[in-house]
């Protein structure tokens, strides 16, 4: 007799799932038995984030479309309950990491921050909400240890600003939507995913910084990420709820 996997049964929407904590998290999803439906601009990632899974022996289908529309979110829901007949995790990772020193920061590059990191997840979670409500479900916001410290190599005020609002949107729900829907995220570190290419392409500098502000003294990997995510989305995490749990190396408390 096969083992039943924490996830079986289960259908799960993963925004950003094309690379980086996205694509991690819908490989780990569907390991654990989740059928996976993601999301993302680029179709072509998409479709290899959908290869892999099925190599993997799991279930999986993507639509390609922009979640900064504020059409995409509900076509996204709809795509996934047409695919899958069910909705049950939410898992919101897409995001980007933009730079601009504040001064300079203009009105476009700011609502665009907002747009992806913070709207998006919560016109994804307003369009779950009715499917998830009658059979429960879970929420997993990918939030940033930005949204609690400040960061002294980047300057991301938009970034910080967006995820720290993600973090006052998933409290509140956690509240609005109990106790049918749980409502948690991940505060992820420095992790090695493609949002970061070129953010430091020094390895002795990056090593003596690791050394200094990270305790583990490395980046993160993606799929250690979305082990927390996994987590939150499980019923390990049934009397989880509300909760933004760091998965930085330590970053958080040094």
């Amino acid at each position: 007799m096969t083992a039943q996997r924490r996830m079986d049964g289960r259908a799960a929407l993963i925004s950003g799932g094309g690379t980086g904590i996205g694509r991690a998290t819908a490989e780990r999803l569907a390991a654990e038995g989740a059928r996976v439906f993601v999301v993302g601009r680029r179709g072509a990632k998409l479709d290899e984030t959908v290869a892999l899974v099925a190599s993997a022996g799991g279930e999986a289908a993507s639509r390609a479309l922009d979640l900064r529309d504020p059409g995409a979110a509900a076509e996204a829901v709809d795509a996934a309950l047409a695919w899958a007949g069910q909705l049950d995790v939410l898992a919101s990772c897409a995001g980007t990491f933009p730079s601009a020193p504040f001064p300079a920061l203009g009105d476009a590059e700011w609502s665009d921050a907002l747009e992806i990191n913070l709207a998006a997840p919560m016109r994804l979670a307003r369009a779950a909400v009715p499917a998830m409500a009658t059979g429960g479900g879970a929420i997993v916001n990918v939030s940033s240890t930005n949204a609690l410290m400040g960061d002294k190599l980047s300057e991301c005020s938009h970034y910080s600003a967006a995820k720290a609002g993600l973090l006052g949107l998933t409290r509140q729900l956690a509240v609005e939507l109990a106790p049918a829907i749980r409502v948690n995220a991940v505060i992820p570190g420095v992790t090695d995913t493609p949002m970061l290419e070129g953010w430091n392409d020094d390895p002795a500098e990056m090593a003596i910084w690791l050394e200094r502000y990270v305790p583990l003294r490395r980046m993160g990997a993606a799929a250690e990420i979305a082990g927390v995510v996994t987590f939150l989305a499980s019923d390990d995490a049934a009397y989880v709820t509300g909760a933004a749990i760091p998965a930085d190396g330590g970053m958080l408390i040094v």
